[in-house]
């Protein structure tokens, strides 16, 4: 008896030193309370006779081979051999919280409240611990970065009937380690890019705003650096393009860093930015590459926000190849909030206005061409904005500032534009533009196969239309009264051949209308 009640004495504070343990390491443990929601059995007056009996959707299940439930209590047989299933889907419990996560189940505890005549009860596998009490101890199933379920078994026997009126479980883990499924959340659909992020701050994933983005995750830690990166091998050119919030420390100087970096060339380091989602894009040539998204703070003053975010990262298409004809070289750029992006679709690969279903806004496009003689520009367009006589949302292509065009809705069909480039650097520049009202089907201006070609001069052809009329001399006329040079040929102009534009080559012009010779 005595040696009994020595062994029942030893094992009660076994227990009280097993929770104080677990009291002592709660900041390296994750603690998770199950309570019990076993579905009566309404058909069988609500009691259930052996078998499984599931305590939660997270996966713990009881098994007893002798047994029954009813609506008062949980009744376990005298001799009852008693299975408690850990089988967690750790994934659904910490859903919203983690992508991804891995970590190591340490203990579980199995409490039985039992009262009256059959309390306090007895579940035992080492001896009689009176309340129902059972932890097992070690490392067992681990949970892995996917968040699959981790397995465990704990075998329980009953020493003398129990009837518990309330069942719990409670399981004791390692502190969950977050691992991010970035590559779900930053590439845009369809995107395989693969990203990763380590060291003591890893990125983190969020949602918000209506958007799933990674942002950096030293928030708020002086000194530190959070880092984002991703290789890629291009079997051809393409360009990058990804969203950023950049909301560090400083305007003109960045103290809290948010740099962007291919092959540790740094391509842009901004401070604290307007707080607002735009996009940034960059050609990168064929070959292996690593992007780096880096957030490096100093030791002194953490702002409000204090972080780097990322988004929507994808390989596209370069604007140079979907809008040059076959052997043209003509350079092409956008960024700002809207850029164009190139489009694949059917066997025509063109570029079109990235503002698309967006109010006051505006979409630009630049190209800066060099000519070295008179030449023709030309470039097909699809102007599908919003209004005909008044153009509301406008489609309009510049050259040097000077408006060449601009259009609302068209037929919605690819046409055709033409227009001479004297010799010299000039900038083109396409925008579509929105206004504040209404949005319409389609709603956007579309650009391909830009050419320039150099055309031969033909002396008298002033407006360069390919012959000579009475049209020349009107141009030529134009010219001298107005200084307008807009699409005049001053090669052309020198009829009389003396070296410069004058009056007498309007007379030279005309003889040659008349005559038919110079």
């Amino acid at each position: 008896m005595f040696i009994s009640k020595f062994i029942t004495i030893m094992k009660k504070l076994l227990f009280i030193l097993t929770a104080l343990l677990m009291a002592s390491s709660a900041m390296a443990m994750r603690t998770v309370v199950f309570t019990p929601s076993i579905d009566k059995d309404e058909s069988t007056g609500g009691n259930v006779s052996n078998g499984s009996y599931t305590l939660s959707k997270h996966g713990v299940t009881i098994y007893v081979s002798s047994g029954y439930i009813t609506n008062d209590y949980y009744r376990f047989n005298a001799g009852s051999s008693i299975t408690l299933s850990l089988d967690i889907d750790w994934e659904t419990l910490y859903e919203g919280e983690y992508g991804m996560f891995y970590g190591r189940l340490q203990q579980a505890e199995f409490v039985c409240v039992s009262s009256g005549t059959y309390g306090p009860g007895y579940i035992d596998t080492m001896g009689s611990i009176p309340g129902g009490n059972y932890y097992t101890s070690g490392s067992v199933g681990i949970f892995d970065a996917y968040g699959s379920n981790a397995r465990e078994d704990y075998y329980l026997t009953a020493s003398a009937e129990v009837r518990c009126t309330e069942i719990s479980v409670t399981v004791y883990a390692d502190e969950i380690t977050p691992v991010y499924n970035y590559s779900e959340v930053l590439n845009v659909p369809g995107g395989n890019i693969q990203f990763s992020s380590s060291g003591n701050y890893p990125w983190i994933t969020v949602d918000a705003g209506g958007r799933s983005y990674a942002q950096s995750g030293n928030q708020g830690v002086a000194s530190s650096t959070s880092e984002l990166t991703a290789n890629i091998n291009l079997s051809q050119s393409y360009t990058l393009s990804f969203d950023f919030k950049a909301w560090g420390e400083g305007t003109s100087t960045a103290w809290d860093k948010c740099v962007f970096s291919i092959d540790g060339v740094e391509k842009f380091r901004y401070g604290a930015r307007d707080n607002d989602w735009e996009t940034y894009m960059v050609d990168i040539p064929a070959g292996y590459h690593t992007l780096s998204w880096s957030y490096i703070k100093d030791s002194s003053v953490n702002p409000e926000g204090d972080y780097f975010a990322i988004d929507n990262v994808a390989l596209k298409i370069p604007l140079d190849r979907a809008l040059n004809v076959s052997g043209g070289n003509i350079h092409f750029t956008s960024g700002g909030t809207y850029p164009w992006y190139a489009v694949s679709e059917g066997s025509r690969i063109y570029a079109r206005s990235g503002n698309q279903g967006i109010a006051s806004s505006s979409s630009e496009m630049k190209a800066t061409v060099n000519v070295s003689q008179y030449s023709l520009l030309s470039f097909e367009f699809k102007a599908w904005g919003e209004g005909t006589s008044t153009a509301w949302d406008k489609c309009a292509f510049y050259i040097d500032g000077v408006q060449q065009f601009g259009y609302g809705a068209r037929d919605n069909s690819w046409e055709t534009y033409k227009v001479d480039l004297p010799a010299g650097s000039h900038t083109l520049t396409w925008t579509y533009t929105k206004d504040s009202s209404v949005n319409p089907e389609g709603d956007y201006f579309a650009v391909d196969n830009v050419s320039i070609t150099a055309k031969p001069v033909i002396r008298g052809d002033v407006d360069f239309d390919g012959s000579v009329t009475i049209a020349d001399v009107t141009a030529l006329i134009d010219l001298l009264l107005n200084g307008n040079t807009a699409s005049v040929s001053l090669t052309a102009t020198d009829c009389d051949r003396d070296g410069k534009v004058t009056i007498g080559d309007v007379t030279a012009l005309i003889d040659y209308l008349l005559s038919g010779h110079w």
